[in-house]
């Protein structure tokens, strides 16, 4: 098992589509701005944004949040879990890729990953879903018990902007 994915000898394809779609992504928009979405709210401070997934002939985009954590306090520590934010055309199946897929379950594990998960069980993953328009939105939480309260996915959904200008060659930056 890849380390904290879920990932097993079967992720592999999965593995080939995720460098496809970067590969295609990069094609497209290589060092060119970006328009996606971006939380103008969050519950708690956020330390970096991140471009984590990307297909750009569907409009999947998946932005990683990262949240601002004390020296040597984990997530769970903190009650401050890690997110994804992904936006995917409505009627594909959820996006699965990475730890963000564990929000479905797990893929089949061969006996030594099974052991492996025992021994280090998994941070829980929540996934937050809606739909809008032609799009599904996911948004997924990993890392402690800290789960979001319907109050939060509301006003974060409602406080999306959808047409968010990310930097030119966006991958990351720091808020």
């Amino acid at each position: 098992m890849s380390e904290n994915t879920g990932e097993s000898a079967l992720g592999e394809d999965e593995d080939a589509a995720f460098f496809d779609r970067l590969r295609r992504w990069q094609a497209r928009y290589g060092d060119g701005a970006m328009v996606g979405p971006m939380p103008r709210w969050w519950p708690w401070p956020l330390e970096e944004v991140t471009f984590d997934d990307g297909d750009p002939d569907s409009g999947l985009i998946v932005i990683g949040l990262e949240p601002v954590l004390a020296p040597r306090h984990s997530a769970a520590e903190a009650g401050r879990p890690y997110a994804k934010l992904a936006r995917q055309p409505a009627g594909e199946p959820p996006y699965r890729f990475g730890w963000a897929g564990l929000a479905w379950g797990l893929p089949p594990l061969t006996e030594e990953e099974a052991a492996e998960l025992e021994a280090e069980p998994l941070d829980p993953v929540v996934a937050y879903s809606w739909h809008e328009a032609d799009w599904q939105w996911h948004l997924f939480t990993n890392g402690g018990q800290r789960r979001l309260t319907a109050a939060e996915v509301t006003r974060i959904r409602e406080n999306l902007d959808h047409d968010h200008r990310f930097p030119p060659g966006f991958s990351s930056f720091r808020l």
